[in-house]
């Protein structure tokens, strides 16, 4: 199982949000991003059936001039019949933006944000990341990245996914990083835009 429990956001994610200061991105306990899993009963997760911290599962949280805006989940497993070093897939789970905080790019941020986060600290580890993106917007967002859509029967979810090739996730990583900084200015543009200056 991938641990990261002791691992920090990464000094790339602190340098895209620096100049943005309503906005800050840390990790969160389960308990907090459980407060916004309510928010979206009808999603479904991975993790509603065991606990996410023991599953390899990490929170990220989004607040805006300090109050949670929204929350992402993100599993990292190790594949017991992959070879090392590349032996782990990730898997976004679920983002969910309250409904105060809508139509900012927080969705696009939380999403960016975990892409950085996995490929700057599992990079050389990751053979995949997947997603069942169950709105269109987080199908265009993953697609935009270079996720494939893979057809699947439920019409309730679109099937997406990033296969990492040895040398591959360090070029994802700048890419990662450009777009969350793109999306770090957007969102910093539309809080001052619909909230008001701070």
């Amino acid at each position: 199982m991938v641990s990261t429990a002791t691992i920090e956001l990464g000094q790339r994610l602190a340098d895209v949000l620096a100049p943005h200061g309503r906005i800050a991105l840390q990790f969160c306990s389960e308990d907090v991003y459980r407060r916004f899993r309510v928010l979206e009963p009808a999603l479904v997760s991975c993790l509603d059936n065991q606990q996410g911290v023991g599953a390899g599962c990490t929170y990220l949280l989004v607040s805006i001039d300090g109050e949670p805006a929204g929350a992402l989940s993100f599993i990292m497993q190790d594949n017991p019949r992959k070879a090392q070093p590349a032996n782990a897939f990730g898997r976004i789970d679920l983002v969910i933006v309250a409904e105060r905080f809508r139509r900012l790019g927080l969705g696009r941020l939380l999403t960016l944000s975990a892409l950085v986060f996995a490929l700057e600290v599992f990079g050389r580890r990751l053979y995949s990341i997947s997603c069942l993106a169950a709105h269109p917007a987080m199908e265009k967002i993953l697609v935009d990245f270079g996720f494939a859509v893979r057809p699947k029967d439920d019409k309730n979810f679109v099937h997406t996914e990033l296969k990492l090739s040895a040398g591959r996730w360090a070029g994802l990583l700048g890419d990662a990083v450009s777009q969350a900084g793109i999306a770090a200015r957007h969102t910093s543009f539309r809080v001052r835009q619909l909230l008001g200056k701070a």
